[in-house]
This record gives C-alpha cells, sequence and structure tokens, in this order.
C-alpha cells in the first residue's frame, strides 16, 4: 500500500458504506417532503438520474440540451471539473425530469426557484433540512447531496455496467477516481461464478 495516503482510503470506505446503505425507497421520504416544491424535488430526481454534479445541475441551461426527436432521450453539454467541455447522454428517466422542469420555456435555467424566478445558488439548507425532518440517514450518517452523484454510478455498475463507461458518464479523467465512487458487493456478482466450468 505504499504510496497510498492511510486518510484517503479511509475516506474511501466511509463512502462506499454510504453508497451501499442508500435505496430508491430510502429517498422516496425526501420527495414526499418536497410535495410542495416541485424544482426541489425535481433537482434530486434529476441528479439521481443524471450522476451530474451539484453546480452543473443548478447552472444547467435550456439551450445546453439537445432533445433527440426519434427517440426520448438526449444530450447535455456541460463545463465539468477542470474547465473541460463535454456533452454527456441522458436517457428517458432524466429527459422525463427535464421536460417537467422547463415546462414550454425554451431558454433559461433549466431548475428556477420559484420564489425568485431565477436560478438556484444554493440547495444545501433546504436539502439538509428535508433530510433531517424524513431521519434519512445512510450508514448512521445524514444523506449528503453528493451522495447521490455515488448511488447513480453504484446502481449503474450493479446493473453490469463497466466502471469504463460510468467514468465516462461521471465525466471523471481517470478510473482511481470512479473506483470511489462505486460500491463493491462480492455476494451480487455471485452469478458469475456459474461460468466456471465442471472438471470432468
Amino acid at each position: 500500500m505504499e504510496g497510498k495516503d492511510p486518510e484517503s482510503e479511509m475516506e474511501k470506505a466511509k463512502q462506499i458504506e454510504r453508497a451501499r446503505k442508500i435505496t430508491l425507497k430510502e429517498l422516496f421520504p425526501v420527495f414526499i417532503e418536497w410535495h410542495g416544491s416541485k424544482q426541489m424535488a425535481n433537482i434530486v430526481e434529476f441528479a439521481i438520474y443524471s450522476g451530474f454534479r451539484k453546480e452543473n445541475i443548478l447552472g444547467l441551461k435550456i439551450e445546453s440540451i439537445k432533445f433527440h426527436d426519434l427517440t426520448p432521450t438526449g444530450e447535455a453539454e456541460l463545463v465539468i471539473k477542470g474547465g473541460r467541455t463535454e456533452k454527456f447522454p441522458l436517457y428517458p428517466l432524466a429527459i422525463e425530469v427535464l421536460k417537467r422542469a422547463i415546462g414550454n420555456r425554451e431558454k433559461g435555467y433549466v431548475f428556477l426557484n420559484p420564489h425568485t424566478n431565477t436560478r438556484y445558488y444554493s440547495i444545501l439548507k433546504t436539502f439538509d433540512r428535508a433530510v433531517r425532518k424524513t431521519s434519512l440517514t445512510v450508514g448512521g450518517k445524514k444523506l449528503r447531496f453528493h451522495d447521490l452523484r455515488h448511488v447513480f454510478a453504484t446502481w449503474l455498475h450493479k446493473s453490469g455496467v463497466s466502471l469504463d463507461i460510468v467514468r465516462l458518464l461521471l465525466g471523471h479523467r481517470d478510473r482511481e477516481t470512479t473506483d470511489r465512487y462505486v460500491t463493491y458487493d462480492p455476494m451480487h456478482y455471485r452469478n458469475v461464478l456459474n461460468v466456471i466450468p465442471k472438471i470432468d
């Protein structure tokens, strides 16, 4: 383990434990809490379905989204960490949330604060308040907004998506970063053992 920071390894273990515990059933109370604030519920749901960083979600503009005509999919152009601009695919559930949030508008920010009619700059207090009210904990600690990105990565990987594809969808430069986002549960992959041939 030479050259590895013990503190970062410990943090990685904590993140893995947090992601392992989150289920959609646990996240549902957060949506219930925000029943009166549809845009906040949209933001959380879109975070789960896209894996985008919070700042990319809050700063997302209608003009940077392309909806495909023949399929219920699309893509979004984002400026990600390091100042790089990249296109990311969007699948039907994420598209559904975007269309709900946008309505019949043609430009501007996707997620508008209904009180100011401008973009959200911070949602942490509102998110934390909803999490506290619903007593939503993950691995003994309250759910953080960034945990939704870890959930996105873990769910994809558990569904059979390779880590190299997950890396691209998260916008990571290297696999090492992606490895920190994904929870590994050996029991989930036990079916692959069926490929081992019987010795005759």
